[in-house]
């Protein structure tokens, strides 16, 4: 194999882990950096594109998604899709992409034959509100005050129900 000029083959990351990478939100600003850098790395990126909403287009889509990989042995997802405009005119959408869709992201891979190695879920500082400390440590009680911050709160309380290991 074709050496990447560090003594490594092209298919192998910095740490010797090669994963297929489910990525939501791989359009987004973070998606669209996350992908470079994980394809750099030697990973191999597939982007879910489904309307997270609709739970049979999403099983549709990780079901095409995951047999487009060169191995479903070795995948993870990044789930990185979101309404995230705090201004948002619709209040219900919030909760609509952010908790339901990763609700429906979260059962259409558990009903995978293969459960991936890792899964990474992004939420965001708005669930701890107008905090006066920074940076915000970990024992910070959530205290969102917005509903965007209201339903990356929602998202990561339920996305502990499908803890895959």
């Amino acid at each position: 194999m074709p050496d990447d000029g560090r003594g490594r083959s092209a298919s192998q990351s910095r740490r010797g882990i090669v994963l297929n990478i489910l990525l939501t939100g791989a359009d987004g600003f973070t998606g669209q950096h996350f992908a470079v850098l994980a394809r750099q790395q030697g990973h191999t990126v597939v982007a879910l594109a489904a309307d997270l909403t609709r739970p049979a287009e999403v099983s549709a889509g990780v079901l095409s998604a995951v047999a487009a990989m060169p191995s479903a042995q070795s995948w993870a997802v990044v789930h990185l899709a979101a309404l995230s405009f705090v201004g948002h005119a619709d209040e219900l959408a919030f909760y609509g992409v952010n908790v339901l869709g990763t609700i429906n992201l979260l059962a259409a891979v558990a009903a995978q034959p293969i459960l991936p190695a890792s899964v990474l879920i992004a939420s965001s500082a708005n669930i701890y509100g107008n905090c006066e400390h920074s940076p915000i440590a970990e024992s910070q009680v959530p205290a969102p005050v917005n509903h965007y911050g209201a339903s990356k709160l929602a998202m990561e309380q339920l996305a502990r129900t499908y803890a895959f290991h």
